[in-house]
């Protein structure tokens, strides 16, 4: 085998196991394959992405300028250096190398899509929105929902039209969402809402409208839309935010049923936590959401915990059994409704930035979200507020991975709460 067919068949590994999220392995093909054929510019670019997914940025920086000192055309090597000073907290920086990537390549959607996380996470709205649309012409998109009706492209004359509303994304967004269906509603549209069947129960009865998630109706509708882009044909601004809450509730029967249940004190607060999000999400996206249940540890000296999340990492599920003082709720919640009602029994929610902290949010109950160093775009930037939640207050690790300072500020808060 000559050394290009070498440096070919490892590229190809290399990429087969970037799709498969194993990034260390993909970085060792990649890094096997250039000692066969050492100026191979992609082979670089995507050795950088798997570098960037393993936190590596140092590398990651360097394998991509090395890209781009051998094919300066090379979009991907630019999105990657947006990506790297995205994570560090350059949004500025990363919007320059953003541009850069669609400059080069102006069919690259997956740099409109950068370019849109950055620009709404520094509150630029009116842009961001409308390169967020390029999210469906992306490199490994997500599906687009089927339907023959024509998109809605605009909030005027609905009144009477018949428009289909369907979920993507992740169960947060799906929630942080919803709360457009109501205006829409408002303007005289039957909505059809599509949600996922583990939300089904929790908005069957939320809003005036029809909501299904099985049989799901296709055709037969006026206008069709995602949930998420919404947000743009109400040209929404960080002042026009639809934040009214509770935009959501749960039966009073299903509280009282939860409560009846759960092990909870009269005698300390009851804190509802939730350390992670979903196992194969922060493996897809090698995610720095999810923090270690140990550095809830501080609380359960102060406070009845209750761990409110299905998938639980290996290390977490040790922690529960060295201390079988937190309850562990995971396993009786059948779906969104249930996880509401318990948040309705708790004093507080107390999360990473996972579904559960939107749920609190929806639920105006009051919430601590604890946000990585590079926020996800929806929470903005320099504020201990949320203009989606108003019950809510962030806390911000101070550096990249700093939890215990995180921590160290929520149990000061926590204890301003305790009675006496």
């Amino acid at each position: 085998m000559s050394n290009f067919e070498a440096a070919k068949q490892l590229f190809f590994e290399g990429l087969d196991l970037l799709a498969a999220y194993d990034y260390g392995a993909a970085e060792a093909r990649f890094l096997a394959s250039l000692s066969f054929v050492p100026d191979r510019a992609s082979t670089l670019a995507n050795l950088s992405s798997a570098q960037l997914k393993l936190k590596k940025y140092d590398e990651a920086v360097a394998s991509a300028e090395r890209a781009l000192s051998l094919n300066d055309g090379l979009a991907e090597a630019w999105l990657n250096l947006g990506l790297i000073q995205h994570e560090l907290g350059s949004y500025k920086k990363a919007l320059f190398f953003f541009d850069k990537a669609t400059e080069r390549q102006p069919d690259y959607y997956d740099g409109y899509w950068n370019k849109a996380l950055a620009q709404l996470v520094e509150g630029d709205f009116e842009n961001g929105w409308r390169n967020y649309e390029f999210r469906w012409r992306m490199t490994n998109a997500d599906p687009v929902f089927q339907s023959t009706a024509p998109r809605l492209a605009g909030i005027e004359n609905i009144h009477g039209k018949s428009i289909l509303v369907w979920h993507e994304q992740g169960f947060g967004d799906t929630i942080q969402f919803a709360r457009y269906v109501p205006l829409l509603v408002q303007r005289g549209a039957r909505v059809t809402f599509v949600t996922p069947p583990s939300l089904h129960s929790l908005f069957a009865r939320q809003f005036d409208c029809v909501v299904v998630s099985r049989d799901v109706p296709r055709d037969d509708f006026d206008f069709q839309i995602p949930l998420l882009s919404l947000p743009l044909l109400f040209e929404t601004d960080a002042n026009s935010i639809p934040a009214a809450v509770p935009y959501i509730s749960i039966p009073p029967q299903e509280v009282s049923e939860w409560k009846r249940v759960l092990p909870l004190s009269e005698g300390r607060l009851n804190i509802g936590i939730a350390c992670s999000g979903s196992l194969s999400f922060d493996l897809q996206h090698g995610n720095n959401r999810p923090a270690p249940l140990a550095v809830f540890a501080p609380l359960m000296d102060i406070a009845n915990l209750f761990l409110i999340q299905k998938d639980i990492r290996d290390e977490d599920r040790a922690f529960l059994e060295r201390n079988p003082g937190i309850t562990l709720t995971g396993s009786a919640i059948e779906d969104f409704e249930d996880s509401g009602a318990i948040v309705e029994c708790m004093d507080m929610i107390i999360s990473v930035d996972t579904s559960l902290a939107h749920l609190a949010g929806a639920l105006g109950k009051k919430v601590y979200v604890l946000l990585q160093y590079s926020p996800d775009w929806r929470w903005l930037l320099d504020r201990d507020d949320s203009p989606w939640y108003p019950t809510a207050t962030l806390i911000r690790q101070p550096t990249m991975g700093d939890w215990s300072a995180v921590m160290a500020q929520v149990e000061e808060e926590v204890r301003r709460f305790i009675p006496g």
